[in-house]
């Protein structure tokens, strides 16, 4: 499951995009050691310019407090960095990510 989130940043729009996982608790977000499959997070800005935390760029973390067949909560902490060939550069920082969705 992917949850997006849109917002006004300078630049353009930006729409966060979080991988989900299938249960409640505390997951690392980005280049995971030995694990396959880690959750990862996309920024877009622009519709252009891209940043991540997945398998091979960036960092960060993703609680999530509860998941039910119609909702999910949770916290998240995002160091995004950028994917070069989209034109996007430095690191995107979300510090303090909250969701709580309805499906």
């Amino acid at each position: 499951m992917v949850i997006q989130a849109q917002g006004a940043l300078s630049g353009g729009n930006a729409i966060i995009s979080l991988v989900m996982p299938s249960s409640a608790g505390t997951y690392t977000l980005g280049l995971v050691p030995g694990v396959t499959g880690a959750q990862g997070a996309t920024l877009s800005v622009g519709g252009a310019l891209l940043w991540s935390a997945d398998t091979t760029n960036g960092n960060g973390s993703l609680t999530l407090t509860s998941l039910s067949a119609t909702k999910a909560t949770g916290t998240y902490f995002l160091s995004l960095a950028p994917i070069v060939v989209t034109g996007a550069t430095g690191t995107r920082v979300v510090a303090s990510g909250v969701f709580d969705v309805n499906f």
